[in-house]
């Protein structure tokens, strides 16, 4: 198992997530027709197609690769955090 670095909204912290050490994921793919795996769902896509994530992280900073349906949840996650913060009930 690898470990990576995932920010948590509710700690403000980063917390390890341990992910199979099979997995290809990335920070960057200069091939763009590369398939890399996303480190939310461990589903295969290709890099051309994932976004850069919001919580998955390396240790300088950069997002990790991620899948459009999970970078969309991670929105959902921030937008609900930013909410509750905000005092917002709905």
């Amino acid at each position: 198992m690898k470990t990576l670095n995932r920010w948590d909204y509710e700690l403000h912290t980063y917390v390890p997530v341990e992910i199979p050490e099979s997995w290809y994921v990335t920070t960057y793919c200069f091939d763009l027709d590369s398939p890399v795996v996303c480190p939310h769902c461990g589903g295969y896509v290709v890099a051309a197609h994932c976004y850069t994530s919001n919580e998955f992280h390396d240790n300088i900073g950069l997002g990790y690769l991620v899948c459009p349906d999970c970078y969309d949840k991670e929105w959902e996650r921030r937008l609900r955090y930013d909410k509750k913060c905000m005092g917002d009930t709905e």
